[in-house]
């Protein structure tokens, strides 16, 4: 028989009591409360931050955008010379204000002072005739030379110095020219540029006519025929403060069958003439006339064309004695020695390929003998004139002659040194007598000096700039608040 042990069931016991339910519930908002308390100020914070760096963001720009309106000032510092030029210490010239990044800057400059090429004590005389009883007509500028001894044609040659020297006769040697023949047809730029004639340093034998835009590369050019700029002509000679229709390295690389040999040397261009090379200014055509040359500079160092500096015209002096040259002595007219060329151990003109002018003072002997002038300018008809040599003019045996009966502008600034002048102007009377013509020695402004202001509401930025006419620039000071 099998017994069967009855056992009592177990009690079912609570698995987490009442007591626990909802205890998640407060820890979750034990958490937010913490969160809230830990982000809400985190995110005023960041939002504080976020305001801050819009107003640093906005500071920033208006900076950047008033550096800006200087750089684009510098940007073409020849046209910043001309025309900040016309301001003063407190008179603004307005420039281009440009939009950066959305900013609007407004820029303008104040002239504030200026140099000059020479001082006082470096200046040579500024107007020499070397004929024998000729003198500068008073009217021109500048400091006229007298003979200690006006009877003797050889004695102004004994006051003269190789180099620009106070109180001497500036009579410079020529420089070293390129022997390449260059054909008097010009070469042209291609398409896509501006059209221009474009020119070449080098000899020219055959006369050369210009009329339309036209553009010398910097250098040295030897011309023994005719160069005759006419009505409708539109000339820059070198690289330099005045613009023209190209410049040296466009011309160089661009210009349709460039030479190889470019000659281009230093800035702005000196012209020599010899044999019956002349300048022949005219608008008896009718048609205006724009002629300007960039003042002469070259690089230190550089002997053979050393002497071109701030020279824009010169002859070469003495005459052609079979094939060898002397120098020029007319008895009772004038006496002009040979030229020599190149700054050190310099030589004489017809070993280095130059020919003396045949254009001189010795054809005045008689009185009814027609003569032609080495440098004539003969404004004659009422249009549009404007004719800039701002460097110096060295042509003692040849004669300078200017007509400008209606008073256009004509500027020869660098001195003249001339057998003689014949100058008929009518700007302030009668056509018949030289009135007050700027030609002679005139203060040359080569440097000048701007306040530049750019202001975008306000924040400013001012610069002090110095600015040279051939486009050279130094930033002295520079303040943005």
């Amino acid at each position: 028989m099998i017994w069967k042990r009855n056992r009592a069931p177990r009690p079912i016991e609570p698995s987490g009591g009442d007591e626990d339910q909802g205890s998640v519930l407060i820890l979750v908002l034990l958490f937010m409360i913490v969160g809230a308390m830990v982000v809400v100020p985190l995110m005023d914070y960041a939002m504080t931050v976020l305001k801050a760096n819009t107003v640093l963001s906005d500071k920033t720009k208006r900076i950047e955008a008033v550096k800006a309106g200087l750089r684009v000032a510098l940007a073409d510092p020849v046209s910043l010379y001309e025309q900040c030029g016309n301001g003063g210490p407190t008179t603004p010239v307005a420039l281009a204000s440009p939009q950066i990044s959305g900013q609007t800057v407004s820029t303008s400059c104040y002239f504030v002072d200026f140099a000059t090429a020479q001082s006082a004590d470096e200046q040579h005389w500024g107007l020499v005739t070397t004929q024998l009883g000729k003198v500068p007509p008073a009217e021109l500028k500048g400091s006229s030379y007298v003979s200690p001894s006006p009877s003797d044609i050889t004695r102004w040659a004994s006051d003269t110095t190789a180099t620009s020297t106070t109180g001497k006769i500036w009579l410079p040697n020529l420089p070293v020219h390129g022997l390449n023949r260059r054909s008097s047809t010009p070469f042209q730029m291609p398409s896509g540029f501006t059209t221009c004639n474009v020119y070449f340093p080098g000899t020219y034998t055959d006369p050369v006519i210009l009329s339309g835009p036209t553009f010398f590369t910097s250098g040295i050019y030897y011309f023994e025929n005719e160069v005759r700029v006419v009505g409708g002509a539109n000339v820059v000679v070198g690289l330099g403060a005045e613009q023209g229709c190209s410049d040296d390295q466009e011309a160089a690389f661009y210009a349709v069958n460039a030479p190889a040999t470019h000659n281009i040397n230093g800035l702005g261009a000196t012209f020599v003439f010899g044999k019956t090379g002349r300048l022949n200014v005219t608008n008896a055509n009718n048609g205006t006339i724009s002629l300007k040359f960039n003042q002469r500079y070259v690089q230190p160092g550089d002997d053979g064309v050393a002497p071109s500096q701030g020279v824009t015209i010169a002859s070469v002096n003495g005459k052609l004695n079979v094939a060898t040259g002397v120098a020029l002595n007319v008895p009772n007219v004038n006496y002009v020695p040979l030229s020599l060329v190149g700054a050190t151990n310099p030589t004489a003109a017809t070993v280095s390929d130059y020919v003396p002018s045949t254009l001189t003072a010795e054809l005045m002997i008689a009185p009814a003998t027609t003569f032609t002038p080495i440098v004539e300018v003969n404004l004659a008809a009422n249009v549009a004139a404007d004719i800039t040599i701002p460097g110096y003019v060295s042509v003692p045996q040849g004669i300078v002659k200017v007509t400008n009966p209606f008073g256009k502008s004509v500027i020869m600034a660098g001195g003249v040194l001339t057998s003689t002048f014949e100058v008929v102007d009518g700007r302030a009377g009668s056509p018949a007598a030289p009135q007050s013509v700027d030609i002679g020695f005139l203060e040359s402004i080569v440097q000048r000096t701007f306040r530049i202001v750019s202001t975008n509401g306000v924040i400013r930025s001012t610069a002090v700039v110095q600015v040279n006419q051939n486009g050279a620039y130094a930033v002295n000071s520079w303040e943005v608040q």
